[in-house]
């Protein structure tokens, strides 16, 4: 099955950052296709310095342990070019762990390929 995650919040929601890249993993591990988008404010999130900082909620290990165990799963991490305008972020203000960036139209032919979509 193909997962299609998209984060939407930012890091002035803590509590609702790490969910997208626990269920891309969950999902990756039992051999599915997932892939989480960050757009609009949810493109802070992979911003230099915040995955590093930024905790989900009390006794919780920092956002940084979610995207690497995403990553070592086989979970793409996209950016949509959107987000990176609403977010006045350009490309060289991110993480090296994002596979690339995409527009509006990808993502709807993403969103139409996909079994399961979650937006948070």
């Amino acid at each position: 099955m193909k997962y299609l995650y998209m984060q939407t919040n930012g890091p002035e929601m803590p509590a609702k950052t790490a969910m997208p890249f626990q269920l891309a993993s969950a999902a990756a591990m039992v051999g599915n296709d997932a892939t989480v988008v960050l757009s609009a404010l949810g493109c802070n999130l992979v911003r230099h310095g915040t995955p590093e900082e930024l905790v989900a909620g009390p006794g919780m290990p920092p956002l940084r342990h979610f995207i690497d165990l995403a990553k070592e799963c086989g979970v793409q991490i996209l950016v949509c070019s959107g987000g990176l305008d609403v977010a006045a972020l350009k490309p060289e203000d991110l993480i090296a762990d994002i596979d690339g960036i995409i527009g509006g139209m990808t993502f709807n032919e993403m969103a139409g390929e996909a079994d399961v979509v979650m937006i948070f």
